[in-house]
């Protein structure tokens, strides 16, 4: 060192060795005059246009680990102040002597040495790349919110270059993703903010080694559907050229969907009738009710979010527009239910117009036959109830309740009456429907429950009538005919014939009689 002054100075100086050694690890160099410590102290005597040089001695530790950091000494020195000296009041005081500093420096020197290794990179470079895949539940394209499972991700982490030290593995995912588990004892996890810090017992990975790293993540159940990221990070100690960095990071696109599975099912009670008597004339033409009753059920994994159930019932019978059905109370366990508007104004009648006689005869004659009265999708002929369920979690049900009043009436009108009238409603569920975040596994399900009303098969009043006129004409004319072919085959006329023995048969007296000869003697 030298110092362009001509004045003595004592510069003092800190010596620390293995300034970059691991926390983790012991310094890996020691001074001995000092028993174990890393540092030193010392001071030199600088001299004008002269070279001062302290020598110091360090030792390096017997079990090293840590052959790949740097091994860097650093000295850190400042200028003695000198004592105040004596001096006459006239003469000129000494100038201190000062140590130049460039600007954004500080009065520290450093040093660094590495460890002899052989190497198959330049500068030793590691070589990391990492390949993960995510193993969805079931092997689905998809995580269905709400099912409970777990996430399995499975890493592969490959040194394709020198020796890497220290090698870790980060996760970043957002807060809605949990960390589980990882399933290699080798490897050591600990949760930080926004993801997982992991760390390799083995310290050092070595050249051409792969090593398969497995993570059990989970869901919150009530996270919102739509596509996550997951990125996964290798990296070390190591130096890596930067030509190696672009496949340390690994980005892994998760997709969270609604998985809905609604069924719904329905039933009726009673479920049959009987129409046509004329005897009875109940006061309220409305005489029959029925008390239908649907369940819908989510079956699915997630929540059915806005679930709605549309409800159709056969308004009329068709060609005619008198009113058949009409609903006079529902209920539903969750949500709210209401009568659509759009549908076709029938007339509110109870008296009917009769049916002619010949019409009745004709069906009454006619064979049995079964018509269906069933409803569309968006059937204007029928009444629409739509029930709003709103949220239905996995494995809940919802109930709706209706109870219905029919008219037996018009089930007589003719054409359109038949020996057997089946009145079949509908069920769907509308919604959810399949979208970006929604995965429906049965489109559109639906139920179907029927109500059979059987024809008594009893003849009107007209048709009595008909039957017993008609009877007697016919026993009439059998009658004619039978007397007829009685008289063409003589049944009425008698046949005597007298014969001669018969007019001179003698009397049935057992005297003889005498000849007329001797009787006249």
């Amino acid at each position: 060192m030298t110092v362009p002054r001509s004045s003595l100075g004592d510069i003092h100086y800190n010596l620390t060795a293995d300034v970059l050694h691991k926390a983790s690890f012991p310094h890996r160099f020691y001074f001995h005059g000092n028993g174990s410590s890393n540092g030193t102290t010392g001071r030199v005597r600088t001299r004008l246009n002269q070279l001062t040089c302290a020598q110091h001695l360090t030792y390096l530790r017997r079990e090293v680990r840590d052959i790949y950091t740097p091994v860097q000494f650093e000295a850190s020195y400042w200028l003695r102040q000198p004592s105040a000296s004596r001096s006459s009041s006239r003469s000129l005081r000494s100038l201190k002597p000062i140590l130049q500093q460039r600007t954004g420096s500080t009065h520290t020197v450093t040093n660094q040495t590495k460890f002899s290794r052989f190497c198959l990179e330049v500068n030793c470079s590691t070589n990391l790349q990492l390949s993960a895949q995510l193993v969805l539940p079931q092997n689905l394209s998809y995580f269905a919110l709400g099912n409970g499972r777990s996430i399995l991700l499975k890493t592969t982490l490959v040194n394709s270059g020198d020796d890497s030290f220290l090698p870790r593995m980060s996760l970043r995912f957002p807060t809605h993703i949990h960390y589980i588990k990882v399933l290699q004892n080798e490897v050591s996890c600990d949760v930080s903010e926004g993801g997982v810090d992991c760390s390799i017992s083995s310290l050092s990975l070595p050249a051409h080694t792969e090593l398969n790293i497995n993570f059990l993540l989970d869901v919150n159940q009530s996270s919102s559907a739509g596509d996550v990221s997951i990125s996964v990070n290798a990296s070390s100690d190591n130096y890596e050229m930067e030509e190696y960095l672009g496949d340390n990071t690994a980005s892994l696109l998760l997709p969270l969907r609604y998985g809905v599975d609604v069924n719904v099912h329905g039933f009726v009670s009673p479920t049959s009738f009987v129409f046509g008597d004329e005897q009875s004339t109940p006061v309220d033409c409305y005489s029959e009710s029925f008390n239908f009753t649907y369940k819908v059920l989510n079956l699915g994994p997630s929540r059915s979010v806005d679930s709605v159930l549309e409800i159709e019932l056969p308004k009329s019978l068709s060609p005619y527009s008198y009113r058949l059905l009409q609903l006079t109370d529902w209920q539903s366990s969750q949500g709210q239910c209401h009568l659509s508007n759009q549908t076709a104004t029938v007339e509110e009648e109870c008296d009917l117009p009769d049916v002619s006689v010949l019409k009745q005869i004709v069906f009454y004659f006619s064979k049995t036959t079964t018509r269906r009265m069933f409803c569309g999708r968006q059937d204007i002929l029928c009444e629409r109830l739509v029930c709003y369920l709103g949220n239905l979690e996995s494995g809940k049900e919802a109930t709706v309740q209706i109870t219905t009043k029919l008219n037996p009436t018009v089930l007589l009108q003719y054409p359109g009456r038949h020996g057997i009238m089946v009145v079949e409603s509908i069920a769907v569920v509308t919604s959810p429907t399949e979208d970006e975040h929604t995965i429906v596994t049965h489109t559109l399900p639906l139920a179907q429950v029927a109500v059979e009303a059987h024809f008594n098969q009893k003849p009107p009043a007209a048709v009595q009538i008909f039957i017993i006129i008609v009877s007697l004409i016919i026993g009439l004319l059998i009658l004619t005919a039978l007397i007829y072919c009685l008289w063409k085959a003589g049944f009425f006329k008698r046949q005597h014939q007298k014969t001669e023995d018969d007019l001179k048969r003698e009397s049935w007296d057992y005297v003889p009689k005498m000849d007329k000869t001797e009787s006249s003697s």
